[in-house]
């Protein structure tokens, strides 16, 4: 059985403001999120013809919204970890590094 691949992080700075460090906020994250081509079905073509979807690999790429909720009363250079499953991507995750800003 092979051993599974651990989720990797994309790192991200969010700056934040004062206020949103010490009440809370939700932010948003726009993800690039890559889906199966609906022109295609994720073929890339249909029997004569290569789509037009990205490098005619079947996909194409849409941005997605995450909305991140931040507590109360983080302090600057505090890291939170966001899960990506709801997008149905399971080998990364959102490593976020916020920044107060004065």
């Amino acid at each position: 059985m092979p051993k599974a691949e651990a989720p990797e992080a994309l790192n991200l700075t969010l700056a934040l403001t004062a206020k949103e460090a010490t009440h809370g906020a939700t932010l948003e994250v726009v993800v690039p999120v890559y889906r199966r081509c609906p022109k295609c079905g994720g073929t890339g073509g249909d029997w004569f013809f290569p789509c037009s979807c990205r490098d005619r690999q079947g996909l194409v790429e849409e941005d997605t919204v995450v909305r991140v909720p931040i507590p109360p009363q983080v302090e600057d250079g505090e890291v939170l970890e966001v899960s990506l499953r709801d997008l149905g991507i399971y080998n990364l995750y959102l490593r976020l590094h916020l920044f107060v800003a004065d």
